[in-house]
């Protein structure tokens, strides 16, 4: 009995020092864990006090950046209005962004930390204030020899490389577009991962991804696709959608696709995208006949903008441009039209004037 008693008496005590020195580890790990968590937060906090600073400078001095024109670049220096330290450099280079926007690159500098780089996109030439969504935003930059399915042009004068001999001379000419004499196009092919007797018809880049319509005489082939091109050698074909029949021309607009039916039940057949990456038809409008017994014509041309679709369509005994009122997509309403003559090839609208290429002898229409 007494050795017994003795025994746990000694297990009792190597049992309380364990479970003290687990309780110590686990202290000093939590000690630890705060400490590096709290210097963590405090580098954070010193990091967004930096930036927000710099963007306060920049907010104050950024009408000095507005209006710039593609291949122009600019520089100021500024006070630092009482900041840590006395200046603050601010560069932006513009670009083109897609077709139609620019797409500005701003660097904010001060003396010791690393620099702030951000990007704006802006309409060009002006156009609806706050009106992007009826452009696609395209993430290839013109200037840039490497973009990825259009042309990209290369600078005839290396920025990266001035010499401070003539460091006058050139910034006088990288303030000025590119002469196109001086531009070397480089293209990029890139093969889709689908079947090469497909005719596509019309083509929309977003973001790296290309939304392409077609017009297959197969009832099985798909009538949109939409491809990952971010890598031009391994391309992603992420869905295409059999919408019925086929597609003459696409015009993207936010999450919506507009579209040219080759179709004598209806000529316009609005898409949407869905937030999960598929598509699905949402409406279909057929044109008014002009009198009963009217052959219906097949669509051949549409534009987007500003909540209004401009379709084209094959020469018929009805209008072949019509202006279709979308800003409720499920119920689309014909608010205009004009008699041309002949087939409508191609649209383009901009401040309230549309551009019609025909194929009569009139082949531009204003």
């Amino acid at each position: 009995m007494i050795f017994r008693g003795s025994y746990n008496i000694k297990t009792e005590k190597g049992l309380i020092l364990a479970d003290v020195l687990l309780a110590m580890s686990l202290a000093v790990l939590f000690i630890v864990l705060f400490v590096q968590s709290f210097a963590n937060s405090r580098d954070l906090f010193e990091y967004t006090k930096e930036h927000n600073k710099l963007m306060d400078i920049y907010n104050a001095h950024a009408a000095d950046f507005e209006g710039m024109t593609p291949y122009e670049s600019r520089s100021i220096t500024v006070n630092s209005d009482g900041w840590k330290y006395s200046t603050t450099t601010i560069s932006a280079y513009a670009h083109w962004y897609g077709n139609d926007r620019i797409q500005t690159d701003i660097k904010i500098q001060d003396a010791v930390n690393s620099p702030l780089v951000f990007n704006a996109v802006r309409a060009y030439p002006l156009i609806v204030p706050g009106n992007y969504e009826g452009t696609p935003l395209c993430s290839v930059g013109f200037s840039n020899k490497n973009v990825l399915g259009s042309y990209g042009y290369q600078h005839a004068l290396n920025l990266n490389t001035v010499n401070s001999a003539t460091s006058t001379t050139q910034t006088a000419e990288s303030n000025s577009p590119p002469n196109p004499q001086g531009l070397s196009p480089i293209i990029t092919p890139i093969s889709l991962p689908i079947s090469s007797f497909i005719p596509l018809t019309d083509l929309e880049v977003r973001n790296s991804h290309a939304y392409i319509s077609t017009d297959s005489s197969n009832s099985s082939d798909p009538d949109i696709i939409m491809a990952d091109i971010h890598d031009p050698a391994n391309v992603d074909l992420n869905f295409d959608v059999d919408t019925g029949p086929g597609l003459s021309g696409i015009a993207l607009a936010g999450n919506r696709i507009f579209a040219a039916m080759t179709s004598r039940t209806a000529q316009l057949q609005v898409i949407k995208i869905s937030y999960l990456g598929g598509m699905l038809v949402e409406s279909s409008y057929k044109l008014p006949l002009p009198y009963a017994t009217a052959t219906p014509s097949l669509g051949s041309a549409i534009f987007y903008d500003n909540n209004y679709v401009y379709l084209g369509t094959e020469k018929w005994d009805g209008e072949e441009f019509s202006v279709i009122d979308v800003s409720n997509p499920t119920s689309p309403v014909r608010v205009g039209s004009l008699e041309i003559g002949s087939k409508v090839n191609s649209i383009f609208v901009r401040d309230g004037i549309a551009y019609v290429t025909s194929s009569d002898q009139k082949q531009l229409r204003v």
